[in-house]
């Protein structure tokens, strides 16, 4: 699960003016920052020279996975062969100080509109998509806690 550059861009905003930085990119020509805001949404002062392949620092992250990710090569369900590598590589993020947001889909579950095209009712058949949404966010956070990562599970369904 290799992030690019290029892979981190915010929708709706344009790229900023000049050529793209690249990796390796001398010392005194920083990249411009992603985020604007607070100091803590900033990437993390970069090393002065970053190899080929390798990333640059990130305090913060939010990566977005697909419920069609968790069922890796099958048409439905959750592959925990992809979880566990899904999981193995965001606690490689965390243990280097990156606090990691995962933002999941269930798609791999239930799909709201599939399902309201044979009848079921649309609010409901997109209640239980977010129920699906749920089941894979359940089975990410057990791989996580298993490797030491601490989690939480946030959800606008009202869950005990």
């Amino acid at each position: 699960m290799a992030v690019q550059e290029s892979d981190l861009t915010i929708p709706g905003r344009a790229s900023p003016p000049g050529p793209a930085p690249t990796v390796g990119a001398p010392a005194d020509q920083p990249p411009p920052p992603v985020f604007s805001g607070s100091a803590d949404m900033r990437p993390a002062p970069s090393r002065e020279e970053v190899a080929p392949g390798e990333h640059r620092n990130w305090r913060r992250v939010v990566l977005k996975l697909s419920g069609e990710a968790f069922a890796g090569g099958q048409r439905i369900g959750i592959d925990p062969d992809v979880v566990i590598h899904i999981a193995e590589e965001i606690a490689v993020a965390v243990r280097e100080g990156v606090q990691v947001a995962a933002v999941v889909g269930g798609g791999n579950m239930f799909r709201g509109e599939v399902l309201s095209e044979r009848g079921i009712d649309r609010a409901r058949a997109d209640y239980m998509g977010m129920l699906g949404t749920v089941i894979n966010c359940l089975a990410l956070q057990d791989v996580l806690e298993k490797l030491g990562i601490d989690t939480r599970v946030q959800t606008a369904l009202t869950m005990g």
